[in-house]
């Protein structure tokens, strides 16, 4: 199994992106965010009432899926593939892509405060097989109101090696490191305009039959992000990040994420480079169906909570994964 670059989004010119997914627009939001404490008051009762409704309907589906289970274990929920990996939304797992099968994964974030969508298409390709792997990562933003920025962000071209498989009591490790190119317009905050580096290590275990556990660390370097409007000045930009979740798979098919990824990004000021400190808590639901010719197709969904000032108060993330053999050989594999 492979990734999306989920805790790293699109590397912009006033941050190194390492929660762009969540809060690349909160450049924007300026007074509408500091709007008062009867306004946050109604946003968390807002955020309690969403998170309720995604748990609740995440249940109800849990509970008819035992039903159907009991009745018939070969049929939906149960997957002839087993337990879902490599399908969270914010942290990363630690599977690369199995020989011969490629995944294509769209991730999109409406920010509540300003009303525009963020996200990311990536696709990844074993090299030949699940010890190596190879990607890329296309960030993009349509922005809500006339005359707002939208368009494609720095594109990441990634590479990650399977370190180690997860057995008995060892987890899997991938390492990643992903070169960032200025594909994205930084006259128009799309980009840094500069090449930069990100290194990622996700460790992924499963516990049992119903748990599964993830943990990530990383760091962005933009060695020269340049500066709308300020000819000739460059600035060093360095960010760090972590993360962790743990899902819940009461059956094969759906499952129940809870997600907490936090950075301290650098971001070009006026005068120098400032840092500010991001902090998202994601719960979410996913859903899988394995389908004729080896495709196995996964639908999620979450609500980003922020926790810190920096961070978008709240928003709602949309999931869809798609996997499919390229080979015959992996396509004998995956008939169910």
């Amino acid at each position: 199994m492979g990734f999306a670059v989920r805790v790293s989004g699109p590397v912009r010119q006033r941050r190194t992106g390492l929660q762009d997914l969540i809060e690349e627009t909160s450049a924007r939001r300026g007074i509408r965010h500091r709007c008062g404490h009867a306004l946050r008051a109604s946003m968390h009762q807002r955020i309690m009432i969403t998170t309720f409704l995604v748990v609740a309907v995440g249940v109800l589906v849990a509970i008819e899926a035992n039903e159907a289970h009991a009745e018939a274990a070969t049929s939906w929920p149960a997957l002839a593939s087993g337990a879902l990996q490599d399908n969270s939304f914010l942290i990363e797992e630690a599977y690369n892509q199995e020989a011969g099968v490629v995944q294509h994964i769209f991730s999109i974030t409406n920010d509540e405060d300003t009303g525009d969508w963020t996200g990311n298409f990536t696709q990844e390709w074993p090299v030949p097989d699940q010890r190596h792997q190879l990607s890329f990562t296309l960030p993009f933003t349509f922005a809500d109101e006339p005359g707002e920025t939208s368009g494609i962000g720095d594109l990441l071209l990634n590479y990650r090696y399977q370190l180690l498989t997860e057995q008995g009591h060892r987890p899997a490790v991938a390492p990643r490191l992903s070169l960032i190119l200025p594909s994205g317009d930084y006259h128009r905050d799309l980009g840094t305009g500069s090449v930069g580096l990100q290194f990622s290590l996700p460790v992924s275990r499963q516990f049992n039959n119903f748990f599964a556990g993830h943990l990530n660390l990383g760091t962005t370097i933009i060695p020269a992000a340049r500066v709308a409007g300020e000819a000739g000045r460059t600035e060093q930009l360095i960010s760090g990040n972590g993360g962790a979740s743990l899902i819940w798979e009461p059956v094969d098919a759906v499952n129940f994420l809870a997600e907490f990824v936090v950075s301290r990004d650098g971001e070009v000021a006026d005068s120098g480079v400032v840092h500010r400190t991001h902090a998202t808590f994601n719960p979410g639901t996913r859903i899988a169906w394995n389908l004729p010719a080896s495709v196995q197709v996964v639908a999620g969904v979450s609500a980003p909570i922020g926790l810190t000032s920096d961070t978008s108060d709240f928003g709602v993330l949309l999931y869809l994964s798609v996997e499919h053999a390229f080979t015959s050989a992996a396509s004998a594999d995956r008939q169910w």
